[in-house]
């Protein structure tokens, strides 16, 4: 029986390019609550479609020209600022982290404003973050304050550890909501052991993929793909000097754009041009171009040289598609890549290991490609974890009204 609301708050989706993997989760949660809501708070160039069903609320969207700077500038002017400058005085000095604490508070104020005025709508429902920060904070503190709804929050990398960049507010984030769904393990772990007062509220909820039937049953032994942005923390540019060292003939595509296209296709001009290695960046590609393209691919490798990770959904399709994969070890890929289905690499691996990483995979593909696919039935099934996931905040969300 369906009961309650879900209100699901997200950076820009459906807006824009990000957050693909929500495309997969939502419709779950249909079939268990009577309404869910999504509430961007950020508006992109492009709104995709949502299933049937699905409500869109803008209230809590900063504006995306001049007002919005000035409403984010009012963050100076707010408790929680000063609280996290007497801790960190240095982000006066740093617009990077300045601008990500003014970005937390500002999207914390919105998000309370919303909730206050809306208690009555809220009550025994649903307040869903898909990412930890300051919406995480907000309604933690309003389930704090009225008693009346289930907060949880998503934690996926880089608004989880650390050590990785400055994240603001780290402990307030995290103090008042019911529970916080880690996408790994890994995260779970990292949680326990910097907030153990807080263990139990730690869960794993891994992201999942559909289903990729392969069209094409051909597979070229030496074809590689990777698929990411081009920016600095994927280290594509590790890849090529990798590649410029086979002694063997190598066709790459890269999807995905980024600030760093051009820098890298001229390295691949200088390296790879001429040589073993018969290279393609495509460039933007939407996911469902993406998806399709992993369907009819003859790839036989799938690479990722990412510096850090929460764990990456890309390899999670690649694997739906039945395509093993040559990975770093950080994050939680570790729980998605091993030495049955692909291979794990050092974060700080050199180019000749890479390059004799991948050609392994070249040379194993069958048997590596049977265990790619069965990982991704046991334990990425979106099918699956969504619904797992949806049936267990209706099942919380029923205490509230006890």
């Amino acid at each position: 029986m369906k009961k309650g609301n879900l209100y699901l708050f997200t950076v820009s989706y459906p807006f824009g390019a990000g957050e693909t993997f929500l495309n997969d989760e939502i419709e779950h949660h249909l079939e268990n609550f009577e309404r869910v809501v999504v509430m961007p708070l950020r508006q992109a160039d492009k709104e995709r479609g949502m299933a049937s069903g699905i409500e869109l609320d803008c209230s809590c969207m900063v504006p995306n020209n001049i007002f919005g700077y000035l409403f984010m500038l009012g963050s100076f002017f707010k408790f929680e600022f000063w609280q996290e400058l007497l801790i960190r005085p240095k982000l006066l000095f740093k617009p990077s982290e300045l601008g990500r604490v003014l970005v937390y508070i500002l999207r914390k104020k919105l998000v309370t404003k919303w909730l206050n005025e809306n208690k009555e709508q809220i009550n025994g429902g649903v307040l869903y973050s898909y990412w930890l920060g300051g919406v995480s904070e907000a309604i933690g503190d309003f389930k704090q304050k009225f008693k009346n709804c289930l907060a949880v929050s998503r934690a996926h990398g880089y608004d989880l550890y650390k050590y990785r960049s400055y994240i603001p507010r780290h402990y307030y984030t995290l103090k008042n909501i019911d529970y916080v769904l880690n996408i790994s393990g890994d995260g779970k772990s990292y949680l326990d052991s910097e907030y153990p007062e807080m263990a139990h509220k730690f869960r794993v909820a891994r992201l999942g993929v559909s289903n990729i039937d392969k069209l094409n049953s051909k597979v070229e032994t030496s074809f590689l793909i990777s698929c990411s942005s081009l920016a600095p923390v994927k280290r594509i540019d590790k890849l090529i000097y990798a590649l410029s060292l086979s002694k063997n003939k190598i066709k790459w595509v890269h999807l995905g754009g980024g600030p760093l296209m051009t820098d890298l296709m001229k390295l691949s001009e200088n390296l790879l041009s001429g040589g073993n290695v018969e290279y393609e960046f495509m460039g933007d590609v939407c996911h469902s171009d993406v998806l399709s393209f992993l369907s009819n691919t003859t790839a036989s490798c799938f690479l990722n040289t990412s510096e850090s990770e929460g764990i990456p959904v890309s390899i999670m399709e690649a694997y739906s598609a039945g395509i093993p994969a040559v990975a770093t070890d950080v994050g939680g890929v570790s729980e998605l890549v091993n030495s049955s289905n692909g291979v794990l690499v050092n974060k700080d691996f050199e180019p000749i290991e890479l390059i004799e990483s991948i050609e392994y995979v070249f040379n194993n593909h069958k048997k590596l490609s049977f265990a790619a696919k069965e990982t991704w039935s046991d334990k990425f099934n979106g099918e699956v974890n969504y619904a797992a996931l949806s049936l267990f905040l209706y099942k919380s969300s029923l205490n509230v009204y006890e």
